[in-house]
This record gives structure tokens, sequence and C-alpha cells, in this order.
């Protein structure tokens, strides 16, 4: 039997079916080493595939791995006398050693206060077990050992580390349960997550992003979440998922094939079209997914949508006072996230929800709702590997975009936002009945909620980085026919006498104003525009300063805001209103941002131009007479 110190000093053999003869060993472990001179350079060019999960080593074809699986190479040996004669007979292969660098050489993470730390190490060396139980559709599950440890709570500290219960059953018990009321505690838990030693979401986070060779930035620079820049995103996803009869699939894949990011991956991996392109991204989601899950250090309630928590707030007390977090389960099945891990009963996209909640909000303490969402996308993008992120981008970013930046929820934000006001007002004058009424009232608006359709897609390229600003392609723009087009007679006034066609692209060759000052300083804007008014030439007046020679035209596919029969009106009036959730300027309109955003919600669904109850405004090239 061998003793723990044999184990540690890794003298210990490993049992087999019959004693190996340590000449013969040797002369295996020479015969392994020596040709590794020249495998090694294949396991070199193959080592950023390999090391990030998108490769098996056995299967890179000339590779060490590949010539031992075929019988070609023996067996390493189990011994440290024949590993140590292997790696000198091989001259130290090159894949060897920039593996033990990438291992060795801890690249410095930024963390929220500008300084440098070193990701701590071996968290995720111990692969946790997982103790389950199922009671009244809840299934609990709980990691054991050190990764069940908690960690530093606020409040007034219990001798077991961590308070009992969850944050759900403490609702309205706060001060019993903390020794502070639940305000002073979420100013608690932001302090605790805004020090990389006592966030150990972000320690987390930092270790799995280096096992990619890459460090992990939780200062999540990017432009802030909005409709000017989601609309887009929110545009394509509603297409790819609601219409996939029309989602110009060959042009998305040349979109990742001329990106320098994305296009080695898939040549390596001989990916041909779309199609095997959202296989095998959903694939290695699917993979590293599963990974990411067994380093959680959380205990978590998984249910069938009767233990949503109130807010994130709630949440992050959650996590971080009761090392615990709850999750939905349940919903369709889907298409590729849905291999079922044996240990726990889950399958592997309630798994991601659950490695999403707590990457994505517990490392920067951001809310829920539209931009706190965007803020989780980039925080957990980071840990995926360039392959995996296509498929988790499209998960997370696209239907964010689709829930908050498109018309699907337009009307009930807009009647949330009412009853926040009225709420708001109530308060002020003190009326604690009415605040719970309104509270109640919008707690049964936010069940109405409607979410993404669920459908294994992806976006362009482009929208999966984190600097994206916002736009939409021509080609999806022009995939689908705008559903509510009307057709209007239409004139132009310009000072060509021979003009044949509006062209858009000629915009400020006319009168400028305060038109062209929005345009210049609103965010996004569709400058490419012709104007015209409403109505035949003889029953037009036109201002001043126009030009004298009038041109009618026949106009289909224009989009009318004086009925706003989609709701782009109301989304861009909606999103460009600040929330009454906000300390700052409730209720207050920004009309000039508001009327950019609906131009170009216009023309990214499709629409000709955009009438308003005198004039259009075009966004193609149009024959005139």
């Amino acid at each position: 039997m061998a003793s723990l110190l044999d184990l540690e000093l890794g003298t210990q053999f490993v049992p087999t079916e019959r004693s190996v003869n340590p000449l013969v060993d040797l002369g295996k472990s020479v015969a392994r080493g020596v040709p590794q001179a020249v495998t090694g350079f294949v396991d070199l060019a193959a080592l950023p595939f390999t090391l990030s999960g998108l490769l098996e080593p056995k299967n890179v074809v000339g590779s060490t791995d590949y010539l031992t699986a075929r019988g070609f190479l023996p067996q390493p040996s189990q011994n440290l006398l024949g590993q140590t004669t292997e790696l000198l007979s091989s001259a130290v292969t090159p894949a060897g050693v920039a593996k033990t660098f990438t291992t060795l050489a801890k690249p410095p993470v930024l963390t929220k206060l500008g300084q440098s730390v070193e990701a701590p190490t071996g968290i995720l060396n111990e692969k946790p077990a997982f103790t389950t139980r199922e009671s009244g559709g809840i299934l609990e599950i709980e990691p054991t050992g050190s990764q069940g440890i908690a960690q530093q709570t606020f409040g007034t500290v219990p001798t077991e580390g961590i308070y009992p219960g969850t944050a759900i059953s403490s609702r309205g018990v706060g001060q019993s349960v903390y020794g502070i009321d639940e305000q002073e505690a979420n100013r608690q838990v932001q302090s605790l997550l805004t020090n990389p030693e006592t966030n150990r979401a972000f320690q987390l986070a930092s270790t799995i992003t280096q096992t990619q060779g890459r460090a992990y930035n939780p200062l999540i620079d990017i432009p802030p979440s909005s409709l000017a820049k989601q609309s887009g995103i929110g545009r394509t996803y509603q297409i790819a998922a609601e219409m996939p009869q029309n989602y110009p699939k060959d042009q998305v894949f040349q979109s990742y094939l001329a990106d320098p990011e994305y296009a080695p991956i898939i040549k390596q991996l001989g990916i041909n079209n779309y199609d095997d392109l959202v296989e095998a991204s959903y694939k290695q989601l699917e993979k590293e997914t599963q990974e990411q899950f067994k380093s959680l250090p959380v205990k978590m309630s998984f249910h069938e949508g009767n233990l949503n928590y109130n807010d994130s707030q709630e949440m992050l007390r959650d996590i971080i006072g009761h090392n615990h977090l709850t999750v939905f389960r349940g919903g369709d099945k889907h298409e590729f996230l849905n291999k079922v891990d044996k240990t726990t009963g889950l399958n592997s996209n309630e798994q991601f929800r659950a490695v999403h909640d707590y990457f994505g909000h517990a490392v920067r303490g951001n809310p829920f709702g539209a931009k706190g969402e965007e803020i989780a996308w980039a925080s957990h993008e980071q840990m995926y590997s360039p392959l995996a992120k296509i498929a988790m981008t499209s998960e997370t970013r696209g239907q964010n975009s689709f829930v908050n930046y498109t018309p699907v929820n337009a009307e009930l934000y807009s009647q949330m936002e009412d009853l926040r006001k009225l709420q708001q007002e109530a308060k002020a004058r003190g009326d604690v009945d009415s605040v719970k009424l309104l509270a109640d009232e919008l707690k049964k608006k936010g069940d109405m909620w409607g979410y993404a359709k669920q459908a294994a897609v992806l976006l362009p390229a482009e929208y999966t980085k984190p600097q994206f600003a916002g736009g939409m392609p021509d080609y999806l723009i022009n995939a689908v026919e705008p559903k509510f087009g009307v057709e209007e007679t239409l004139t132009h006034f310009s000072n060509k006498p021979d003009l044949d066609v509006l062209d858009p692209t000629k915009y400020g060759s006319g009168i400028k104003g305060q038109e062209a000052r929005r345009l210049a300083e609103t965010i996004n804007p569709v400058t490419g525009r012709s104007y015209a008014y409403r109505g035949a030439a003889e029953q037009v007046t036109p201002e001043p300063g126009l030009g004298r020679y009038p041109y009618q035209m026949q106009v289909p596919g224009l989009y009318d805001i004086t009925k706003d029969p989609e709701q782009l009106g109301l989304l861009a009036a909606a999103r460009n209103t600040t929330s009454y959730l906000s300390p700052y300027n409730r209720g207050l309109l920004d009309p000039q941002q508001s009327l950019t955003d609906l131009e170009r919600l216009t023309r990214e669904y499709g629409y000709r131009g955009l009438l308003d109850p005198t004039k259009a405004i075009l966004f193609n090239p149009t024959p005139v007479r």
C-alpha cells in the first residue's frame, strides 16, 4: 500500500496487470522522446487550439498524441524516471516549453482600482463534487470540499461564515438576519465587489480566462448600452430567430471568414458554411460552460419559475451573504445546449444560466435590465474561447437586445414607467398603501414581460466585438419586406432642372439648419436622406429657400409615424426617457436622440422612408418625374 508521502513525491508506481521492466520502460521513453524533436513543432502550431479545447491533441495530424493514439509511438511512461528520460530525449519539445510557459507566466489582471494583481492559483485544479437533493420541485445542488467554502460576507458575520437560508427567504427581515438593513447590506456588497481580494467571482473569472492565455479585464470599457447601439442587434436576432427563411446565412458566414479573429479557426476546423459554424460554436459553448459550472463555489437552487429574484441586489446578497444562487430550470429544449449532466441532472442550457448569472453579474455587481445585461455579456464573454463566444453572444447580447431594444416590450415598458412615476409620487406624500399596491401592479406587469424565442442562431461577426457601437449591415436591412409599408404621393423641390432620381447621398446640398445640427450631435443617425412633401406639387407650398423645380413621385414602403403600427416611435421615446428608477432626471425625454433613433429604426425595419403629417424622409434612391 502506498503512503501519502509516496504519492506526494510522485514515487509510487501505478498498479498494472504485470510489473514493468525498468530497462524496457527507459527504452520506450527514448523511442518516444526522440521523434518529438519533430512532432513537437506540430504540437506547438496546434497549441492555441488544444489549450482552448477547440481540438483534441490526438486529432491533430502529425502531433505526438496523434502518433501515440495510432500506435506509431509508445505510450508515455507512468514513472518519474521514464518521463524525465522522454523529456531529455526530445531535446525539450517546443510545445512543452510553450505550454509550461503559458502555465507559469501568469499575466497580471486589471482591477477596478487600476492596480495589478496576480490571479489566484489552484481554483480550477480541484474538480468539485456535488451533492443533489430535490424537494417540492426545487433541485438543490451543493459543491463539496474547498469549492463550497463561503467567501467574506457583509453585516454581522455569523460564526459559520455564511448567513442561514437564502436572500429570498430573508425578504423583509434583513435587519434581523444581517444585523443591518437591506440598503446598507447592498452598499457593503458593492464595496466587497470593488476589492479584488474579496471578490471571489472576479478571482475565478481571472483564473479561467488565464487558462486560455489571456488576462481578465473587469473594467468593461465598452460603449454604453442604448437603443442607438443595440437596435440593429435586436432586429437581427428577431430576423434570425423568427424569420429564418429570410436570414442571409451566407453573408453572415462571410463576415466571420473576413474577420481575423475567427477566420483561422474556421479554416483549421474545416467549417464550410453557416450551419456548420452554428453547430461547432454551440458545441464548444456547451463544453466550456460545463467546465465553468464545475468551478462555481455556491450552493444552487434550480426552480421552475416560483423563486425569481426581485432584483439584482437580492441576487448579489444571496451570492455574497448566503453563498447561494437561485436559477430558473426548465423551458423548451435547446437545439444544442441539451446535454444532461449525470451528476446534477441539469442540462447544459440550465448550467449556462447559472454560470452567466454568477460571472455576468457578481464580478461587477451590475443590475438586471438592458444596461446591466450588456455589461454581463462583456464580463462573461472574456471567459470563452473565440469559437464559443460566437454562440454565447447570441444567447446573451442578442437576446437582451431583442427583449429591450425592439418593440416587443415597448408598450409594457412604457406602462411600467407610468406605474413607477405614480409610485414615486406616492412615496413623496408618504402614502405607504399606494406604494405597496403599485408595487404589486409592477410585479404583474413584470410577469408579462416578453422574452426572445429560443433559437440556435449566429449574429454577424461585428456584433461579437466589445467595442461595437451600433449599426446594421444593408444585407440584413433588406432581408425582410416591411410589415406596414404605405404608398404615398410626394413632391420634392430642387434647384436642378433635369433631375431624374433623388439621391440620399447628396444630403446637405440644400437647406441644412437645425436638422443638420441634430444629426451631427446625436448617436448613429441615418445621414443619407432626401426630403419631400406629402401630396402632389399643386397641393404643396414649399418653405422659402427651396429649389424652384418641383418633382413628383409615387413611393411605396413608407412608415407612417402618425399611426406607428410597429410601435417604433413608442420604442424610441420610451428608451430615450430617463427611467423613474434613476436617481436623477426622472421622466426627462431627449427629443433629439429619440427622433434620430426613430429614423434609424424605420430604416432597420426595411422601410424606404418615414412619413410625418406633412413631409417624408426617404432613405433610398427614388425616381422622380
